[in-house]
């Protein structure tokens, strides 16, 4: 046998998304000494569409972010401050580590990023608790669920949306 490390957010690449459930969560379970009921897998075409869908998404962006793959179709240029990201514009502050010639990157590498990760879900719960109606959400659900691979059936997911009223972003 072989082992090795490797970070929770590639080990899907390594077992296949096929083999989510055997590999990747078996392996997560075991490290983590717990039992992962369900999983979503999103694409970046689904976040993207998601934060269109809900009008845009308000976003204190904590830097100069700026960007070019084009092997990767991935164009990032954000500007410091507090604004309306469409989901292109969040994408790209979601997948941004460092600028293309390093004059602009996180401090602390993947917990600089993972901490800009989270500001940005801070503020797509408290717009989709605080501004958008359970209607609204549950065409959302219907809308992107064909885009992403998940263990939780469609009837499942859509009896989440009433919790919604009762959640709380801390």
């Amino acid at each position: 046998s072989y082992q090795d490390y490797c970070k929770i957010t590639e080990m899907s690449s390594y077992g296949g998304i096929d083999n989510l459930r055997y590999f990747t969560i078996r392996s997560v379970e075991e490290m983590l000494d717990i039992k992962v009921d369900n999983y979503v897998v999103l694409n970046t075409k689904v976040v993207r569409e998601i934060v269109d869908s809900l009008g845009g998404i308000e976003v204190d962006v904590p830097r100069v972010m700026q960007y070019d793959d084009n092997y990767q179709d991935l164009h990032i240029d954000l500007q410091p401050g507090l604004q309306l990201l469409n989901g292109v514009q969040a994408e790209g502050l979601l997948r941004w580590r460092h600028n293309k010639d390093y004059s602009e990157q996180y401090g602390m590498g993947d917990l600089g990023r993972i901490e800009t990760q989270q500001l940005f879900i801070s503020a797509f719960m408290d717009k989709v608790i605080n501004d958008v109606s359970i209607d609204t959400i549950a065409k959302l659900v219907s809308t992107v669920y064909k885009n992403v691979k998940t263990d939780v059936s469609f009837t499942e997911a859509l009896s989440y949306v009433n919790y919604l009223p009762n959640l709380s972003i801390n």
